[in-house]
């Protein structure tokens, strides 16, 4: 969508390409996008079904694939072909310009040509019809009937019966046959009160909508300018980085440096005294050499020259010198410690305490940023007439369950079917239904969803973890249904959580004074949650993103309420509320059924 906060249909362009619409198509959630998009979308999601880029709901297609999804044409009313009546009588799919009332067939100019040569039909009546703007004129020679085509009965086309009724329960337009047949006793208001209001709502609902977009657009740029600075954080801190590790490389290196002209001044030192250690044994050594020369030079001398008497007279000192130095004539060598090189080393530990870590600031820096709470949207209920109790009724025996179809009265069961065969490769706890005959298992000790075909195979498969794990080694209570915006909803104890079909939590209610036990969704979108705390049991109404509304039954409905097994809606938009009364009979306590009905349509 073009960033503008005034919205306008010529600014809007496609969620996918952001580019103008081109052979748009419109989804189940109503969105519209390029029909080539949609095409390249559905080739990489499952099967069948193609998931909505903006709000996640799910689109099931049919076999025909994205050729069956419907043309997006409200752009310029002026400017688009008006819908078109085929031709009945041929198959040319010629545009009807005449209807035959005797035949009750519409015709294109040919077929009301040869209408009028032929013999056979010369007798019929035939009125034309003229395409003029939205509407379509029949004209006859006795009076004339405007109708809009887009208003004619899809159920009985072939009589061409205009819809003027709307039906209330099965939230649908219908003709005066359809009246008189399947929507036999339906509350019903004129086609054109229901749109008038339908179009009041919408405009008020879209002009509220509307004037969020400045809100939306200012967060908008609040976040381009948060962006803006956070980039230039980004910056400021890489560079902050390099330069701590350049001044950190320059102070070791320096520090290297010292350390390295210690340690030499260190070992000159220890060599200095070292040599000098060394100088003085040489010494010794020398001059006991000498000493040891010395009294050799005198005894040979006086071997060789003296007498007899110089030879008796130094003979006892001379022979202990010579003695003595013949068994000391070596000097001790001195303890010399070579100096050695420790090597030193560096843990990585300590580098990163050197150098510092990279880590996110506890406090956030985009305060400015403001803080939307999404309320709930409003349910579609008839606020001054909603669960008016219409009717009670008792049953003699104890009901279980009940299924209220929207096409069926209402089924009873005194006791749970088990399903004897099901062809599903996954175990699994929890099932319901979700569109186009498929089912959602959940395995919940996995956490793990699957999405099963009509034939039992495996076509999607998603997880979460954000399920409450187990209680005191049990897993709590849990119910689960898919809602008409494909949203997962399951009710746990005391929560109600909201996922969609990618596993993503979207949204989670908790009360923790409550005990949930049921949940459905009627036709109109509006999602019944059963609490069955003791001595508080209600129903809650949420929307179908899991918004809590409120309780829908007034306060004095607590004995309707209190035992209740079972409720449901049936096809005309009423409640039936199911609970068990215990009675005595002689000596035997037997087990009742209390119906309640209420209506909010």
């Amino acid at each position: 969508m073009a960033a503008s906060s005034v919205f306008t249909p010529s600014s809007y362009s496609c969620g996918i390409c952001e580019s103008t619409l081109y052979n748009p198509k419109i989804l189940k959630c109503f969105h519209v996008f390029c029909r080539r998009c949609l095409d390249q979308l559905s080739d990489c999601s499952l099967p069948h079904r193609i998931t909505c880029p903006l709000c996640e709901s799910e689109t099931y297609l049919t076999r025909e694939g994205i050729d069956r999804l419907v043309d997006y044409k409200f752009f310029d009313h002026s400017a688009i072909e008006q819908s078109k009546i085929q031709c009945q009588m041929c198959d040319k799919s010629n545009m009807a310009s005449s209807m035959c009332k005797d035949c009750q067939e519409l015709m294109c100019k040919e077929c009301n040509d040869y209408h009028k040569t032929h013999k056979k039909f010369k007798s019929h009546n035939v009125v034309s019809i003229d395409m003029q703007g939205k509407e379509a004129v029949v004209n006859d020679d006795t009076n004339m009937q405007v109708a809009t085509i887009e208003k004619i009965c899809q159920e009985h086309y072939k009589y061409c019966r205009p819809v003027e009724e709307f039906c209330k329960a099965c939230l649908k337009p219908v003709c005066n046959v359809c009246m008189v047949g399947f929507h036999k006793g339906h509350k019903t208001e004129p086609l054109q009160t229901t749109a008038a209001r339908a179009r009041t709502s919408l405009r008020a609902a879209s002009n509220a909508l509307k004037s969020r977009l400045p809100f939306l657009e200012s967060l908008l740029k609040e976040a381009h300018l948060e962006e803006t600075k956070y980039n230039n954080h980004i910056s400021n801190t890489r560079i902050e980085i390099k330069e701590t590790s350049e001044r950190l490389k320059q102070d070791i290196c320096r520090k290297i440096d010292d350390i390295t002209d210690e340690n030499i001044s260190k070992l000159d030192s220890m060599a200095h005294k070292d040599k000098a250690v060394l100088e003085l044994y040489r010494q010794k050594v020398t001059r006991s050499k000498m000493t040891v020369i010395g009294l050799l030079f005198s005894t040979d001398n006086l071997l060789e020259f003296g007498d007899k008497i110089d030879l008796v007279e130094a003979f006892t000192e001379l022979h202990t010198r010579l003695a003595h130095y013949n068994y000391n004539y070596g000097v001790i060598m001195p303890d010399i410690f070579e100096p050695l090189m420790k090597p030193g080393s560096i843990k990585l530990n300590q580098l990163y305490e050197a150098v510092g870590n990279i880590e996110r600031e506890k406090k956030p820096m985009t305060n400015s940023f403001i803080a939307v709470k999404q309320q709930p949207s409003s349910h579609l209920v008839d606020n001054d007439k909603a669960f008016t109790k219409i009717r009670s009724l008792n049953l003699d025996f104890s009901v279980d369950s009940v299924v209220c179809p929207y096409n069926t009265d209402a089924i009873f069961s005194q006791i749970s079917q088990q399903i004897e065969e099901l062809n599903v490769k996954v175990t699994f706890t929890h099932a319901c239904t979700i569109e186009n005959d498929t089912l959602l298992l959940l395995n919940r000790p996995k956490n793990t969803f699957y999405e099963t075909d009509n034939k039992g195979r495996v076509i999607n498969t998603f997880s979460t973890d954000s399920l409450p794990p187990k209680i005191g080694g049990f897993y709590c209570y849990m119910c689960m249904c898919v809602t008409t915006v494909s949203r997962i909803l399951i009710a746990t104890t005391d929560s109600l959580y909201t996922f969609t079909f990618s596993g993503r939590l979207e949204q989670l209610y908790q009360d923790e004074n409550s005990n949930f036990r049921q949940i459905f969704e009627d036709c109109r979108g509006n999602v019944f949650v059963v609490d069955t705390t003791d001595g508080k049991e209600r129903i809650c109404l949420f929307t179908p993103y899991g918004h809590c509304i409120g309780d829908i039954l007034p306060p004095n409905a607590y004995n309707v309420m209190k035992n209740l097994v079972a409720l449901s809606i049936d096809r005309c938009g009423n409640l039936w509320i199911f609970r068990s009364v215990k009675t005595i009979s002689g000596l035997y306590q037997l087990l009742e059924s209390e119906i309640n009905i209420y209506s909010y349509t």
